[in-house]
């Protein structure tokens, strides 16, 4: 055992209280608030899904119900998401979404930090975001519309996920950062572009009915089924079969580049309206999902102009 005033094993210099120690502290209490808040949000929710289940006359008429907006395709994901949907995005008859109709009748009942995540929770608005840079402890996503971008640190609702990878989501704050909340698909990088057009589309059509401009927000709230299957739609599309998956220990060999050149030259003649970016941040995803190893792609962007990416070491 180290003592608290011997050198810090690490070699800094310092002793071990104000080095390795001190950090060590940080990290458990940073653990400590993340077990906390993961408690607390597991008690909110069953809260949450008992108010709403008993207002449908029973569980199994709930669970019923909340998935019929939805494509059967969706899977095992099919019933988080009706939970979503029946917990945050459906409008019932009193004109409330469950959270605020929860919050109505229930809220009362609550104080302190449970009370704030539940604030949180009506005051929460979904976006379309994309993974595009990572850290030692987590992932960096981007909003599509406004590109801000939020620290996501490794936890039960963010795992370590392919470079480019898009969903619509929600995020609440966590601990010094922020968590995805709820059930979240997340696929293919080509959907941040059809979502981007589609939700482009419903704001004109809503825009045209009712003389009022919707944010994008509000369109992702009153169409979540339908954009969830678009998105279930381009995961399922099939894709090209990229022949450097199986020669990953080279995949930072000069000797790429020749097959990289050639293979982005045949994907910009096939689909001649796509950038460069778009098709190689497409074969990264790909690539990451087949075997993650380092990429090659680095080299390719280098030969064309283009920014490195942050993946290369991913």
């Amino acid at each position: 055992m180290t003592g608290r005033n011997d050198p810090c094993p690490c070699g800094s210099g310092k002793k071990y209280k104000q080095c390795c120690m001190l950090k060590q502290a940080e990290e458990q209490t940073l653990q400590a608030k993340g077990r906390r808040f993961f408690d607390r949000k597991f008690k909110l929710t069953k809260d949450l899904y008992a108010f709403l289940a008993q207002k449908h006359g029973g569980e199994w008429t709930f669970d019923h119900q909340k998935v019929l907006p939805f494509n059967f395709n969706l899977g095992y994901s099919i019933d988080g998401v009706g939970n979503m949907w029946a917990y945050f995005f459906r409008v019932y008859d009193n004109g409330m979404r469950g959270i605020e109709w929860f919050l109505e009748e229930r809220g009362q009942r609550y104080s302190g930090e449970e009370r704030r995540m539940l604030d949180n929770w009506a005051a929460m608005r979904p976006s379309c975001y994309q993974m595009v840079d990572h850290y030692e402890q987590g992932t960096v996503i981007e909003d599509i519309w406004t590109k801000e971008r939020f620290k996501m640190p490794y936890n039960e609702t963010m795992i370590k996920m392919p470079p480019w990878t898009v969903a619509i989501a929600m995020l609440e704050p966590f601990v010094e950062d922020f968590c995805i909340h709820g059930v979240t698909m997340w696929g293919h990088p080509d959907i941040a572009r059809e979502i981007i057009a589609r939700v482009g589309a419903l704001q004109e059509e809503q825009a045209a009915a009712s003389g009022q401009q919707s944010s994008p927000a509000d369109i992702l709230t009153s169409h979540y089924p339908e954009l969830l299957e678009l998105c279930q739609r381009i995961n399922e599309k099939p894709r090209t079969r990229y022949p450097d998956h199986e020669a990953a220990h080279e995949a930072t060999s000069q000797s790429m580049l020749p097959m990289l050149m050639e293979w982005i030259r045949e994907e910009q003649a096939q689909s001649p309206g796509e950038s460069a970016e778009a098709l190689i941040r497409a074969r990264e995803y790909w690539q990451y999902r087949s075997n993650p190893e380092s990429s090659a792609l680095n080299l390719l962007r280098v030969e064309l102009g283009l920014p490195e990416g942050p993946f290369g070491d991913y």
